[in-house]
């Protein structure tokens, strides 16, 4: 059973390194997947939760929180053409911009 710092490689490509806690991922790491999204930041249970980084394989990229692997509280969505969206979050639908 993975604790605290370690690399794990899923059978689908994907690659986390970062905390373990119970053989999740858990507390801050990257995750990769082989579409070539990545996700650095806070986990917990194995999902991104907390604050972090998803850049999107197209070049988008959102900065911000997340809670059960989905958009949530107050973030940035940039496009790859540098439009950005900025507001509050909910289950991974903007609910209010600023």
């Amino acid at each position: 059973m993975k604790n605290g710092q370690d690399t794990s490689t899923d059978t689908d490509g994907g690659k986390y390194i970062g905390e373990f806690k119970d053989d999740k991922y858990h507390g801050q790491g990257t995750l990769t997947t082989v579409d070539g999204s990545k996700y650095t930041g806070e986990f917990k249970n194995d999902m991104p939760h907390g604050q972090g980084t998803y850049d999107f394989p197209n070049g988008d990229q959102y900065v911000g929180g997340f809670k059960n692997s989905k958009r949530n509280g107050q973030g940035v969505y940039i496009f790859f053409d540098g439009k950005e969206y900025c507001g509050d979050w909910e289950n991974d639908e903007i609910v209010r911009t600023e």
